[in-house]
């Protein structure tokens, strides 16, 4: 369960308790979209911590998430045709400087 404690305009602080009854508080900043249980800022999507205090207080997930989710961007990545490989007959050789052997099994 999570609940929102105490409730600041740049820092709010969200209690969450987890399935062994122990209770763990999180400090959300908003600002800088982090909190400090690192997930928002390592993803770039809320953590359930956020999440808490940006649906409680009635505002826009859209506005907390990094742009790299967004549509418009899925569409840009993917606008241009990717052009299709070759035949790995037309592949280039490259000079490794080293061999590759084959797996060796035992018992083979």
């Amino acid at each position: 369960m999570v609940k929102v404690a105490v409730s600041d305009e740049v820092f709010p602080k969200v209690t969450l308790l987890d399935e062994w009854n122990k209770t763990i508080r999180h400090t959300v900043d908003l600002v800088n979209y982090k909190c400090n249980c690192r997930a928002w800022k390592v993803t770039g999507k809320p953590c359930r911590h956020a999440l808490a205090w940006i649906l409680s207080n009635r505002l826009q997930i859209k506005d907390f998430v990094h742009e790299y989710y967004y549509v418009a961007r899925f569409r840009a990545a993917y606008a241009d045709r990717v052009p299709p490989m070759p035949d790995m007959a037309e592949w280039s050789q490259v000079d490794l400087c080293y061999k590759l052997l084959p797996l060796y099994r035992r018992g083979q």
